[in-house]
């Protein structure tokens, strides 16, 4: 009993000093504003203040729907930051900007697509007095685009490790108390994630494997088992690919010396020393062309670039 609440755990839901993964490595920041790598933008320049209430004509649904819903960043005289541009009379910025993916669920940008967006924020520009910088230029648009497909297309790489228990299966209730051990924490979609301070993405994610795909507080009181766990991740996605490669390692260490049992690689090859090491040279490879690539692991570009399947 905690405080008078039913502790199932005993009070073991923590991380274990000796055992928990490092909580500080370095990480990417979040960026706001317009993701020039990834995104076709349209910043309105020239030396006048704009009224938030003549910006916040972007946002009536005429301007909104002719520009092919953009994203619209806004940024005062007083800040050095971009924020959502939103509706209001009040104030006045220095900067303002629309952008459009380069990839699209419906249809990727072209040069002629994206040279009528540019032209057609001119009466808008007119109206503000300023001009609208098409940055890059409409004609090194397709250019752009066939190099992030390429880059999409080629470097979507991802990770698994299976644990498999000797047993045949691992106990629910068991794996919360190792995952919290080991300092993960629990998501809202029912898996353990390795988290590290100043950044909400994951370095790993660890879900159950069989039947279930998530972990709960109901099956722990169904006393549930699983006949194995996932460990993995996805290389672009990743704020930090080597040091997720090496956690992820670890933290499968740990099951096999806590349960017994074998971890095991997306190919079924027995993860020993050889193939550990094989593993982390080949993220730390994807990880240095991503960067090559000027997509970041882990970076606001990359999270654009690829995003999470459902």
């Amino acid at each position: 009993m905690i405080s008078g609440v039913y502790d199932p755990f005993n009070g073991e839901l923590k991380a274990d000093p000796n055992l928990a993964l490092p909580s500080q490595v370095p990480t990417p920041r979040a960026k706001t504003g317009p993701l020039h790598r990834v995104e076709f933008t349209v910043e309105f320049i020239g030396p006048y203040s704009i009224p938030a209430a003549s910006a916040s004509r972007l946002l009536d649904q005429d301007w909104y729907l002719a520009l092919q819903h953009p994203k619209i960043w806004s940024m005062s005289a007083a800040d050095n930051t971009w924020v959502p541009l939103v509706g209001t009379n009040v104030g006045s910025y220095d900067s303002l900007a629309v952008c459009w993916p380069y990839l699209r669920d419906d249809n990727d940008l072209t040069g002629a697509v994206t040279d009528t967006l540019w032209r057609s924020t001119s009466p808008f520009a007119d109206a503000i007095r300023r001009r609208p910088a098409a940055l890059p230029p409409p004609d090194e648009v397709d250019r752009r685009v066939e190099e992030l497909k390429a880059i999409r297309d080629h470097l979507n790489i991802g990770v698994t490790f299976i644990f498999a228990p000797s047993s045949g299966w691992v106990s629910e209730k068991e794996v919360w108390v190792a995952c919290a051990n080991a300092g993960l924490v629990f998501a809202p979609q029912g898996a353990f994630e390795y988290r590290v301070a100043g950044n909400d993405l994951p370095l790993f994610e660890v879900s159950p494997l069989g039947d279930s795909t998530q972990f709960s507080m109901g099956a722990i009181q169904m006393n549930a088992v699983h006949p194995g766990l996932l460990i993995g991740f996805n290389v672009p996605r990743c704020p930090n690919p080597p040091r997720a490669i090496e956690g992820a390692l670890k933290f499968g260490r740990m099951m096999c010396e806590r349960f017994g049992g074998r971890l095991i690689n997306d190919d079924d090859q027995f993860v020993d020393a050889a193939v550990a090491s094989r593993s982390i040279e080949q993220v730390q490879q994807a990880a240095v062309m991503l960067t090559k690539a000027e997509i970041i692991p882990g970076s606001s570009e990359a999270v654009a670039l690829f995003p999470l399947m459902s």
